[in-house]
């Protein structure tokens, strides 16, 4: 209430004191439509972590994952440890991507070539749907960008972030995973 009061009062008694109102008005206006991509990974850096060993917003077997030290000093990072199958996590996306064309980045270390998955899972009316991508080999920290289209049938709130170590008896590290719309 005070601040908006503020304002209009100087505007009433002259008027050049209600040309720098609106100036500042349009610079917080002017952030929202320069912010650029819009990043749609829940915990996309592994920051929070549930009581039950996974990372927050993850959904998956507890026993695969474990917290990691992550690329800068005091971060936290997702190990994702091998078992007899496929050790994976997703991260459920909200919103409508049909026909869209979304970024997919992971930064991540694999001790083994073709181990790491990162994907991204969607659904249509014909059924499901995966744009699955291998991380290749590396010891120290490294990003991987890819593009995604997303069919133009794909159904709203559909899409899911997931990450898949397998054929590997080595964990995996993931720094961070994002998936941005433009």
């Amino acid at each position: 209430g005070a601040a908006p009061a503020a304002p209009k009062a100087p505007a009433a008694d002259k008027a050049p004191a209600a040309k720098p109102a609106p100036q500042a008005a349009k610079a917080p206006a002017a952030k929202p439509a320069a912010s650029g991509p819009k990043q749609l990974v829940t915990n996309s850096n592994f920051a929070k972590w549930q009581s039950d060993g996974r990372p927050a917003g993850w959904r998956g077997s507890p026993s695969v994952a474990a917290k990691a030290a992550g690329q800068k000093s005091g971060a936290f990072a997702l190990q994702l440890k091998p078992s007899t199958g496929d050790s994976s996590l997703s991260s459920p996306v909200r919103g409508n991507f049909a026909g869209k064309t979304l970024t997919l980045s992971i930064v991540a270390k694999a001790a083994d070539e073709n181990a790491l998955g990162y994907v991204v899972d969607y659904k249509t009316a014909k059924g499901p749907g995966t744009a699955f991508f291998y991380f290749g080999k590396s010891d120290t920290w490294k990003k991987e960008t890819r593009s995604v289209e997303i069919p133009k049938d794909a159904l709203p709130d559909s899409l899911a972030v997931r990450l898949v170590l397998r054929n590997s008896k080595k964990p995996a590290q993931v720094d961070s995973v994002t998936l941005t719309a433009p």
